[in-house]
């Protein structure tokens, strides 16, 4: 599993490089993308971080115009995190590739082989939550 990974990370890997992101990074605008702009303390949630991590994070991230902070016209202290229209058209070429590729490596799969790929993790994350319960 772990040199499955890394091959498909290498695949991923070439985009980051060209782009000086990191694989959180990379995490932090597919979050921005399913759901729109959010706040620091959302998106260290969501990464199990805290929030001065996920602040130093999203610094290369604003430096590199993929990222733009939105204040709140009310409330000043109030800041989200949203795509810039830079980032948002290179976050776009990104998923893009990244769909192209995986539908690549499917490709050579059955339908049932697929349901079952996709049947895996969904039973190890329920039986964690299971297990989670029971402490």
């Amino acid at each position: 599993m772990a040199k499955l990974q890394r091959l498909i990370f290498s695949r991923k890997d070439s985009f980051l490089t060209k782009h000086k992101l990191s694989r959180p990074q990379m995490v932090v605008m597919y979050f921005l993308s399913e759901g729109g702009a959010k706040s620091i303390k959302d998106i260290a949630s969501i990464m199990n971080i805290s929030s001065s991590a996920a602040t130093q994070m999203i610094a290369g991230l604003l430096r590199n115009g993929f990222l733009e902070r939105i204040v709140h016209p009310k409330d000043r202290r109030s800041v989200q995190i949203s795509f810039s229209k830079a980032g948002k058209k290179k976050f776009s070429e990104f998923k893009t590739q990244h769909l192209r590729q995986m539908q690549n490596l499917m490709s050579t799969l059955s339908d049932a082989e697929i349901n079952l790929l996709l049947g895996i993790p969904k039973k190890i994350h329920h039986q964690l939550e299971n297990l989670q319960i029971k402490k």
